[in-house]
C-alpha cells in the first residue's frame, strides 16, 4: 500500500476515545501472508430464556501482505481494524507511519478487503 494513501485514510479517521483494546480474533494462513480480523461483541443473555445470543453483525477485515511474512502484534491488528473498518484513529497511535517499522509494515500491505468506500 502506498504511504500517501494510508496517511490520507488516517487523516480522514476521527479521534477515538478508549479503543486501545478491542475484542478481535485473528485468523491467518500458514505462510503468514493472509490475516482475517474478526470483531465480535460479547454474547448477551436473554432475560426470559437465559440463552446466549449475539446481536451484533460480525465485522470482518481481510488483509493480504506482499513479500515478507508478518506476525501481527496486538497494536497492528487493532490499528488496522480501527482505521479501515471503524474509521477511527487509535489513541496510542503516536505517528506509527513515520517510524521505519511502520513504513515497512504499510508498504508490505498488498490489499485490504471488507472496507467500504476505499479511496
Amino acid at each position: 500500500m502506498e504511504e500517501s494513501k494510508f496517511i490520507r485514510i488516517l487523516k480522514n479517521a476521527k479521534a477515538s476515545g478508549n479503543y486501545a483494546n478491542i475484542n478481535l480474533k485473528v485468523y491467518r494462513n500458514q505462510e503468514h501472508k493472509y490475516f482475517k480480523l474478526v470483531y465480535v461483541r460479547e454474547e448477551k443473555i436473554c432475560p426470559c430464556c437465559k440463552r446466549g445470543f449475539n446481536d451484533s453483525i460480525e465485522n470482518t477485515l481481510i488483509v493480504y501482505f506482499k513479500d515478507l511474512p508478518q506476525h501481527l502484534t496486538i497494536f497492528q491488528a487493532s490499528m488496522l481494524f480501527l482505521v479501515f473498518k471503524l474509521k477511527k484513529k487509535p489513541c496510542d497511535y503516536a505517528k506509527y507511519h513515520k517510524c521505519p517499522a511502520g513504513k515497512e509494515f504499510i508498504r508490505n500491505i498488498e490489499k485490504i478487503e471488507g472496507v467500504e468506500n476505499e479511496e
